[in-house]
């Protein structure tokens, strides 16, 4: 929809896990998708590709997914926050947010990337490349 990206549902956690994720995790388990896209909305107040605890916390740690986590195209987030959140590959979009004008050399020199960041981010994306060989 026209306000996709600026809607932002809020929920508590326990109808979070127990109703809207509960799918989602089952698909997880169940299909081991080679990747997965996160969305535009923002959830409780903060934006699905730069949230750290369902990106990290929930997806990659508790429920151990170990695919690609990727935007989906034209998202208002930066790659910075998005990498560091634990997405690994960043849909092209517009001026200020593309990776394309992205300083990755002046976000390491200034503290917001590491290079190990970027290293995880690359060796996710030829794991996902080696699916089809």
């Amino acid at each position: 929809g026209a306000n996709q990206s600026f809607s932002d549902s809020r929920v508590s956690q326990r109808a979070l896990r127990e109703i809207y994720l509960r799918g989602f995790e089952i698909a997880v388990k169940t299909s081991k998708p080679w990747a997965l896209m996160t969305s535009y909305n923002l959830v409780n107040g903060q934006r699905s590709t730069s949230n750290w605890d369902a990106i990290t916390g929930i997806l990659q740690g508790e429920w151990k997914y170990e695919g690609l986590i990727m935007t989906d195209w034209c998202v208002e987030s930066t790659i910075d926050e998005e990498i560091r959140a634990g997405g690994h590959v960043k849909m092209p979009d517009s001026v200020p947010y593309s990776s394309v004008y992205f300083d990755f050399e002046k976000a390491i020199a200034d503290g917001l990337l590491t290079r190990e960041n970027l290293l995880y981010s690359a060796k996710k994306v030829l794991e996902f490349m080696g699916n089809f060989e």
